[in-house]
């Protein structure tokens, strides 16, 4: 027996309920690291907003593993771009995938390096740099339609010898 200071309502947001046979949850488990952000938009008032996906929700989506975002426990696209008649899907960011925004007098390149949901936020950062310690290299994004705008971001696929292979 273990005495904490959390509430069942507290586990149940921020982790995984293990069930047994009978379906009576009897551990709980960390959802795991970001797989990636579905970034969507509201038809009628434009208001932007992230779906953040958990590494243990992707898997459930493949595997067809019921949860909360899945209740029926069917086999999904890891990526969903339904989200439902009011909401637009415009586009998914992974941990490193690269994006492209507008510079006063170039496209510059960072790629994506951190996902939280807590903040609705992710952070870019240059895609040349070489630490992690200099702070000009990064951008703090929220997922607003004010900064979708302001940068116009933009995800593309670069193939294995640095050719920019978008659309």
């Amino acid at each position: 027996m273990l005495q904490s200071k959390t509430t069942k309502e507290k586990l149940e947001k921020s982790k995984f309920g293990i069930q047994d046979k009978s379906g009576k949850i009897f551990k709980y488990m960390s959802y795991g690291n970001m797989h990636h952000v579905e970034v969507v938009r509201h038809i009628n008032t434009g208001k932007y907003k992230g779906v953040f996906i958990t590494m243990m929700e992707a898997s459930h989506r493949a595997k067809g593993i019921r949860s909360k975002l899945n209740p029926k426990g069917e086999k999904q696209a890891i990526i969903k771009m339904d989200h439902g008649s009011e909401w637009e899907f415009l586009m998914a960011l992974h941990i490193n995938d690269i994006v492209s925004i507008d510079g006063r007098e170039s496209q510059l390149f960072y790629r994506v390096q951190k996902l939280d949901s807590g903040s609705n936020w992710f952070v870019l950062r240059a895609h040349q740099a070489s630490t992690l310690k200099d702070a000009k290299d990064e951008l703090y994004l929220s997922i607003s339609q004010d900064n979708f705008k302001r940068y116009s971001l933009k995800t593309h696929q670069i193939n294995a010898i640095g050719i920019i292979a978008d659309d």
